[in-house]
């Protein structure tokens, strides 16, 4: 662990910035892997601003040099081998605070944080993923107990196989639906339709598949749960360049679970008050009894602490919240697809 950043820092930051991953966190929430905001960005008051030579300034828009950015890195305690590849400039918007956007920014291009040793479960998040060798290019017919390490078994509602594959994952500028190829998706055919799930660190999928509930977090826009999105391309950005895609197929929504769909005010309070949890000076988020919500994702996550109005974006999160709504998750897992 950096020595320039104490442990309960490191957990502030960690446990913000994870959605995590089961509830773990498509997610979805959040979301990009590139030179835009998204809306995962991190509460301005999470990192001490002074530690670097960098100003944050809300007010003009910045770009920061390689070098700079290799700078705020390291205090940060990033992986120093990684750091020193770093090589490419950040563009803050305007609006945005400058250190929480740059930890975003290189957290979703691949870059890890050094183990935590105090915190065991958050550092396990921290580390590389590594593809099964058993994992090719070719679709493989598979149980997802086998994607589990040692004697653990995934819970009887999921089904008795997955699709499971490699696939390089394209350039930003190319068609990213090019990854469910092998899977032959229609993805025109009105009467099939399927949710996505982006999973930054490879290793978190067995803990995925065995339902392991880690801390929420502030970027959950509706709470504790599994996010996911019928937007693919927004599931890959959240995956970044070697994470993975959970697919599963909601076509058929029969079952003994039940869906709500929040729309305006009951939106707004929804986001704002998941959002400000921790804040015992505004409003707690409603309660509902359905087992998964749906609705869009705001476009302004970054601000809403800070008392701005949430803004619906065109995007549309889907989150299983009580046991029978991950039950109904489970039983849909389709495919898992590696991205290297």
């Amino acid at each position: 662990m950096s020595a320039l950043i104490s442990s309960t820092e490191n957990f502030k930051l960690m446990k913000t910035i994870e959605d995590w991953d089961v509830v773990d966190n498509i997610i979805v929430n959040n979301i990009i892997d590139g030179d835009e905001t998204d809306n995962n960005i991190i509460d301005n008051n999470i990192i001490d601003n002074d530690k670097t030579d960098v100003d944050d300034n809300d007010c003009l828009e910045t770009i920061l040099s390689p070098e700079q950015v290799r700078e705020m890195l390291n205090e940060f305690g990033f992986d120093s081998e990684e750091v020193k590849l770093w090589n490419e400039p950040i563009k803050i918007p305007l609006g945005v605070s400058m250190s929480p956007f740059v930890i975003r920014e290189v957290i979703l291009s691949g870059l890890h944080f050094q183990d935590i040793e105090e915190y065991p479960e958050i550092a396990y998040e921290c580390k590389k993923g590594q593809i099964p060798k058993w994992v090719s290019q070719k679709v493989q017919s598979v149980n997802p107990g086998r994607l589990i390490p040692g004697t653990g078994t995934p819970d009887r509602s999921y089904p008795d196989y997955i699709s499971v594959y490699r696939f390089q994952k394209p350039s930003k500028n190319r068609d990213q639906t090019k990854i469910l190829d092998p899977l032959k998706i229609n993805l025109n055919n009105s009467n099939q339709h399927f949710l996505y799930r982006g999973i930054r660190t490879l290793d978190i999928i067995p803990v995925f598949l065995l339902r392991v509930a880690l801390a929420p977090s502030v970027n959950n826009e509706f709470g504790p749960g599994i996010y996911c999105t019928p937007n693919f391309d927004l599931a890959v950005e959240y995956a970044g360049r070697n994470g993975a895609i959970l697919v599963f197929d909601w076509s058929n929504l029969d079952g003994d679970f039940t869906i709500k769909t929040l729309t305006d005010r009951e939106w707004e309070d929804t986001v704002k008050g998941w959002i400000c949890v921790d804040d015992d000076s505004k409003p707690g988020p409603p309660q509902f009894d359905e087992d998964i919500i749906q609705g869009p994702v705001s476009k302004n996550h970054g601000s809403i602490y800070n008392c701005s109005k949430p803004i619906q974006s065109q995007d549309l999160q889907v989150v299983a919240v009580t046991p029978s709504g991950m039950n109904a998750m489970a039983e849909r897992l389709y495919a898992i697809i590696y991205l290297y």
